[in-house]
């Protein structure tokens, strides 16, 4: 479904070599690693066709550059520092987010409503966004990147921000999408959030791919036992 292979960029405070990744149909593929290690580079890169980079990225048969527009199409794509047009209304946002993805406006209106009501933002739907709190400015990301229900979610630290209840939520949303045949590439420095909702695994370093598998197979690697935190600092050894 989602495909990288070769992807690099060369950056001089760090970028990325020689990234293969393959996310299928109910996979969801998690990004690890140390801060500044490469993780958000890489959902950035998968995120925008016209980011610069060396390799070749697909979203089913659509290559990134040369059917940029179709790639887009699969793609919800959330940024770690997720900063919406603050004298925007959520709802108004959201509109504009449905009708870049060709939703027709009864079909958007329903879907923002009922996603705004899952994710326990309604009532700042109508409030313009720098108004808000970053909890709810973070809702209204998520509902972005689900209101088209394309299936590829790239998800840069999701539930940041977020309390209890909304990061259950948030969980909720991502299992309803997996089990829709979706996928997801998810980046997080939350190891026990990680190991709850991966079934594969890239500890990243210095814009590389150190280790890469299940839990059980990284777990065989790093002669560990099966907890993503322990295999984690002994293949760092930070």
């Amino acid at each position: 479904m989602l495909k990288a292979r070769g992807l690099s960029y060369e950056k001089l405070s760090g970028g990325l070599t020689d990234i293969n990744l393959d996310v299928d149909k109910g996979e969801v593929l998690v990004l690890v690693g140390p801060n500044g290690c490469g993780k958000s580079l890489i959902i950035e890169r998968l995120a925008d066709p016209d980011s610069e980079y060396s390799g070749s990225i697909s979203a089913y048969h659509f290559q990134s550059r040369s059917d940029a527009e179709k790639y887009r199409s699969q793609i919800g794509y959330l940024p770690q520092s997720f900063l919406p047009p603050l004298h925007l209304t959520g709802y108004e946002y959201l509109d504009i987010i449905g009708a870049l993805y060709y939703l027709e406006p009864s079909s958007r209106t329903e879907k923002i409503i009922g996603l705004a009501k899952n994710l326990n933002c309604s009532r700042g739907l109508y409030t313009v966004m720098e108004r808000v709190s970053l909890a709810t400015r973070q809702r209204i990301g998520l509902i972005a990147t689900l209101l088209a229900e394309p299936p590829i979610l790239l998800w840069d630290e999701p539930l940041q921000y977020l309390d209890s209840h909304g990061q259950s939520v948030a969980l909720d949303q991502l299992n309803r999408h997996i089990g829709n045949n979706g996928c997801a590439v998810i980046a997080t420095n939350d190891l026990l959030f990680a190991e709850q909702i991966g079934n594969y695994f890239c500890i990243i370093d210095e814009g590389r791919i150190i280790a890469e598998g299940t839990l059980g197979e990284l777990t065989h690697q790093a002669q560990s036992k099966k907890d993503l935190t322990d295999i984690y600092h002994r293949l760092l050894r930070k």
